[in-house]
C-alpha cells in the first residue's frame, strides 16, 4: 500500500505559526528575565544583617511605600524579630517591620501605640509579599500578597531620620530575622489602588522609587538599583546560590484588572478546570466512555469505546491547540496579564502532550489489531 505523502495545509500553518510566537515568547521571556532576576539572602537569625543609608527624600517625611518580599523557614523562632526598620528607634523616629512569633506582622511607628498587627498569619515555606503605604496624615494599610489586609490610624506626631536596618537584632525584645529576604522597594509616595496589582506582577512604578534592593552584592555591599545610591552593607550574609525566576511568574494570588472589578483567584485552579471542562464536553458527546452496573452479583463496569475515545481526544487536542494560539498572542502583546498567561500556557501545553501521549498510544493500538 502506498503511503499518502501529501501535506495538510491547515496543519502546516498552524505548527508554523506555533513556531514563530514561540520563538518570540521565548526570547521575550529572555529578555524580560534579564532584568526579573532575584538573589534571594538568606539570614541564619544569628549575626546576619544588613545596614544601609536612609534615602534623603524620607528624611522628615511621611508619605512613602514599602514593599518586600520575605520567606520564612520551616521552623521559625519563637521570639520578635526585626524585618527591617527605617530611621532610628533609640530616638524615637522609626518605622519597623517586626515578625512577631505567631508569624503576624506589626508595622507601626516605632513607640506608637496600639500597636499595629497584621490579621493574617504568613506561611512558613512560601514566599509573601508585603506593601506598607504610609500616607502622612497618619493612616497605614498593610497590603500581604495583592490583598488588604489591615489599616490603623495614629494621632502622635513621627518623623524619620537614622539609617535602615535589615535583619538586625535592635533591642532585648527584637531579635535578629530568621529567613530568606528576596526584594526591597521603597518608593518616596504613596502607590494608588492601581499600582498594588502591578507592583505584585512585578511590573512595578518607576516614578519615585528610591531604594531597590534585589540581592546583588558586590564587595560585600547590598548593590541599590533605584539609581539614588543608597547601598548596603553586609554582615555575616552569603547571596543565595540560585536565582528566583519563578517569584513573579507563579505568584500566590493572581490579581486581574477587569475594568472596574478586580478577580482575585488562585491561577492553579485554572488548569485543572480547563481539564475538567474539556473531558466532560467530549467524554459526554461521543459517549466515550459508559459506566453500567450489574445487579448479579452487584458491579460496576466501566466501558471505552476506542473510537469514541479516539475522537473526543482529537477534539480536545484541537480546541486546546486554538486556545493555546490565543494565549500566545495574549502573552506576547499583553505584557500586564502576563503572570495569568503563563499560567495558563502551561496548563494547555500539558494537555497538548496528554493528548498526543494518548492518541500515540491507542493508534498503535489500533494499527497492531488491524495487522492481525
Amino acid at each position: 500500500m502506498a503511503r499518502d505523502t501529501s501535506v495538510n495545509l491547515i496543519t502546516l500553518a498552524f505548527l508554523l505559526i506555533l513556531i514563530i510566537l514561540g520563538c518570540i515568547i521565548v526570547f521575550e521571556n529572555i529578555r524580560y528575565q534579564t532584568f526579573a532576576l532575584v538573589f534571594p539572602i538568606n539570614f541564619d537569625g544569628e549575626n546576619d544583617y544588613v545596614l544601609a543609608p536612609m534615602p534623603h527624600q524620607l528624611a522628615g517625611m511621611k508619605s512613602f511605600t514599602l514593599e518586600i518580599w520575605l520567606r520564612l523557614p520551616d521552623k521559625t523562632k519563637p521570639t520578635r524579630q526585626n524585618i527591617i526598620t527605617i530611621g532610628s528607634p533609640g530616638k524615637g523616629s522609626a518605622i519597623h517591620l517586626l515578625l512577631w512569633p505567631n508569624l503576624k506582622v506589626q508595622y507601626n511607628p516605632w513607640g506608637i501605640w496600639p500597636e499595629a498587627v497584621s490579621k493574617t498569619k504568613l506561611s512558613a515555606g512560601k514566599w509573601h509579599q508585603l506593601v506598607i503605604l504610609y500616607d502622612g496624615d497618619g493612616r497605614v494599610t498593610l497590603y500581604i500578597d495583592g490583598r488588604v489586609d489591615s489599616q490603623f490610624v495614629y494621632d502622635s506626631d513621627w518623623n524619620l531620620h537614622g539609617n535602615i536596618s535589615i535583619a538586625k537584632c535592635l533591642t532585648s525584645s527584637v531579635d535578629w530575622f530568621k529567613g530568606s529576604i528576596a526584594i526591597i522597594r521603597i518608593w518616596g509616595r504613596v502607590l494608588t489602588k492601581e499600582e498594588i496589582p502591578k507592583v505584585l506582577n512585578n511590573k512595578p512604578p518607576i516614578e519615585g522609587l528610591i531604594l531597590y534592593f534585589r540581592g546583588r552584592i558586590e564587595n560585600n555591599t547590598l548593590i541599590d538599583e533605584s539609581g539614588e545610591n543608597n547601598h548596603g552593607e553586609i554582615y555575616g550574609v552569603a547571596p543565595s546560590c540560585g536565582a528566583l525566576r519563578s517569584l513573579f511568574s507563579k505568584p500566590e494570588l493572581l490579581v486581574i484588572d477587569l475594568y472596574t472589578m478586580k478577580l482575585v483567584m488562585d491561577p492553579y485552579l485554572i488548569i485543572p478546570i480547563y481539564m475538567i471542562a474539556l473531558l466532560m464536553l467530549f467524554f459526554t458527546k461521543y459517549n466515550a466512555v459508559s459506566i453500567y452496573a450489574e445487579k448479579q452479583p452487584f458491579k460496576i463496569k466501566i466501558h471505552f469505546s476506542r473510537k469514541d475515545l479516539e475522537t473526543s481526544i482529537e477534539n480536545i487536542f484541537a480546541i486546546n491547540n486554538f486556545s493555546l494560539i490565543i494565549l500566545l498572542f495574549i502573552h506576547v502583546f499583553l505584557p500586564s496579564i502576563r503572570s495569568f498567561s503563563s499560567i495558563m500556557l502551561q496548563g494547555a501545553i500539558l494537555i497538548m502532550f496528554v493528548c498526543l501521549s494518548i492518541l500515540h498510544i491507542l493508534k498503535v493500538k489500533s494499527k497492531k489489531e488491524t495487522i492481525e
